[in-house]
Parts: structure tokens; sequence; C-alpha cells
């Protein structure tokens, strides 16, 4: 689904700059915001682009925040155990991730590092008092690293002038979870990260107006630097 949405993001600024629009703002709320930015990345001039609700990698969403609870961590488990290619798998892509980091200067997945200071057992078990409901490590760590190695923007280019990037974040977010990996800041250097005082979904509903105003404001800033002809 996210590769067709990339697709069709960069066919629609295709067409669009062929019939004579532009300049081109990319934006979306929350998992639309994620696909913004992965958007952004297979464009090769410069764009606009405000992520709304997002953040670097989709892992913690679905391992640590309000979403964890809708995963089906015990069928998920039988499936991990019943077949030794998803274990294979899991030890495949932390190699992967290991071996990338050495070749990254500052730009390293910080999920599932030594030098993390999270504790995700902790973390990730608070949602069951039956032990043996308690989600098992190792599971949780199949879904993250398979989560980063799909959508951390580490794995994808930079945009052309990340100037044009800004990220309008919740900061009592409990659905898109920030701590324990990488800013946007970090993989992206010259963009700008602001925060609304809300959680995910009141910012949702209440917040529009920050979100068309962030906007507004990065459209007249791309025109200033690659519209203006004066």
């Amino acid at each position: 689904m996210g590769g067709c949405l990339v697709t069709e993001g960069a066919v629609l600024l295709q067409w669009c700059e062929k019939n004579g629009f532009g300049p081109f703002i990319l934006t979306g709320l929350s998992m639309g915001g994620h696909m913004a930015s992965l958007t952004a990345t297979v464009w090769p001039k410069p764009v606009g682009l405000v992520p709304c609700l997002s953040w670097s990698t989709a892992a913690t969403v679905f391992t640590r925040g309000v979403l964890s609870k809708a995963v089906d961590w015990q069928n998920l488990e039988k499936d991990y155990y019943s077949d030794s290619n998803y274990r294979d798998l899991k030890e495949h892509l932390k190699w992967l991730h290991a071996e990338e980091n050495k070749e990254r200067k500052r730009k390293k997945i910080s999920s599932f590092i030594p030098e993390s200071n999270i504790d995700y057992n902790t973390l990730t078990n608070f949602n069951y008092n039956d032990p043996k409901k308690r989600i098992k490590m190792e599971i949780v760590e199949f879904m993250h690293v398979l989560m980063d190695e799909c959508t951390h923007l580490v794995n994808y280019d930079v945009p052309v002038d990340t100037s044009l990037i800004n990220v309008v974040a919740a900061k009592d977010d409990a659905y898109v979870l920030r701590d324990g990996v990488n800013s946007i800041e970090s993989i992206w250097p010259g963009s700008r990260v602001d925060y609304v005082e809300r959680g995910h979904v009141s910012a949702f509903v209440l917040s529009l107006d920050t979100f068309r105003n962030t906007i507004v404001d990065t459209m007249n800033k791309m025109i200033e630097k690659h519209y203006s002809f004066n």
C-alpha cells in the first residue's frame, strides 16, 4: 500500500508539472503525513513538505503506541514460531541494519541498539497483567525491525531542499511515539519541527488551523526561494 501511494504521488506530481501546475506542497495527517514524507524522497526537485502528526518511522506505532493493542500478538507469535523463515528474516534484518549503521556517520537507525536507553520490555508489556498474555520481546523485536525496514526515513533518499520541510507533531501523542527513535532533524538536517500542545486525536480535530498556517508559510517560503525572479 505504501509503495503504491508513493508511486501515485510521484505520478501526480509529474502530471501536474507537465500541465503547468506548481509549486507543490506535500502534506498529510498521521499515516498520510508519513506517506507524504516518503513521496518527497522520490521527487527529484524542491518540494514543500508538511507532515502532520507523523515521525521518522512507523515502528513505534505498532509496537509501543496505542495501536499496539490492536495487533493480534498471540496469532503473530504462533505464526512466528511455526515457520523458521520469520526468525531468519528477523535476524537478517537486525544484521542488515547493523551493517548499514556502520556505513552511516550520523544517520543510524537508533531502534534496538545498545546506545538506546529505552526499556522496551516495560514499554511493550504494560498492556497485560496476565503473564500468559504478555508479549514476548522477540515478537515485538520482529515487528519493530520489519517496520523499520519498510518505513524508516533513514532508508530513503533525502529530499532536495530540507529547508522546505516543516513537521507539525503533537507533544502528547500516544499513537506516534518519538522516544527511542531518530528525530526528523537528525535525518533531514535543515528541517523544522513544531509542536502543538495536544494528543494525536485532539490535534487531528482541534489543530487544523495550525496545520493550514504551516502549509501556507511553507508555500510562501518555497515561492520566495525557488520561484521568485525579482
